[in-house]
């Protein structure tokens, strides 16, 4: 429900011609990625496309099978 709320703000605002539809597509995407990786917020906040590699039991993910953030690292 929540995820269907946030797509749902990001169709709103695209589609009413106004500012922010980037942030709002962004802020779906990382609701979605935490939720799927189980990240913590510090995790979620210091993500980085190095923190995502290829998982060899999971080949249809490509590389972005296995998420490794830095915040839990430090």
């Amino acid at each position: 429900m929540l995820f269907d709320y946030a797509d749902d703000q990001d169709h709103r605002v695209s589609g009413a011609g106004r500012k922010g539809w980037l942030s709002a597509f962004r802020d779906a995407t990382l609701f979605k990625t935490a939720h799927a990786y189980g990240l913590r917020r510090r995790e979620d906040r210091m993500l980085d496309l190095v923190d995502f590699s290829p998982n060899a039991h999971a080949p249809i993910f490509g590389g972005f099978g296995v998420c490794s953030p830095a915040g839990a690292r430090r």
